[in-house]
């Protein structure tokens, strides 16, 4: 079977809102987020951000484009103001992301519930966790098979 993993470059919207988060009852504050786009921020937007916006008062800005697209706005804006604070990006794009200095390691001691990332999500390095896990496996019919010679 093969186990793909899909990591983001900042924690999961719970973790900024937990009691005593980083952004619990920040009514005047705007969290951008750098998203896939089409249903993906649909279903981030109804299933988490509305609900982060109902519990914090922040408000949720979605950046929608493909993750390589994010990295390069990350490095394009080396030494001046980033173009979003959360950005979800895939395995690959994070390790470049990672390489190229754009990221920001996670500080436990403000994220204090992250000890409760499986622990396969973490990233070795302080990294965003990952936040999407699958595996895709082959199942077929031996008879079937036998058959078909």
């Amino acid at each position: 079977m093969l186990r793909k993993s899909f990591t983001a470059a900042a924690i999961a919207t719970g973790l900024l809102i937990a009691p005593g988060g980083p952004l619990a009852q920040q009514s005047n504050l705007t969290l951008r987020v750098a998203n896939y786009g089409g249903v993906f921020t649909a279903a981030q937007k109804k299933y988490a951000g509305d609900l982060f916006t109902a519990r914090s008062g922040v408000k949720i800005e979605y950046i929608d484009s493909n993750p390589p697209d994010h990295l390069a706005k990350l490095i394009a804006s080396k030494g001046r103001e980033v173009p979003f604070d959360v950005a979800y990006l895939d395995d690959i794009i994070q390790e470049q992301a990672i390489r190229a200095g754009v990221l920001e390691r996670l500080d436990p001691n403000i994220l204090t519930n992250l000890k409760d990332i499986y622990d396969i999500a973490k990233n070795k390095e302080g990294y965003g966790p990952a936040m999407i896990f699958y595996s895709i496996g082959i199942a077929y019919n031996t008879q079937k098979y036998a058959e078909a010679g």
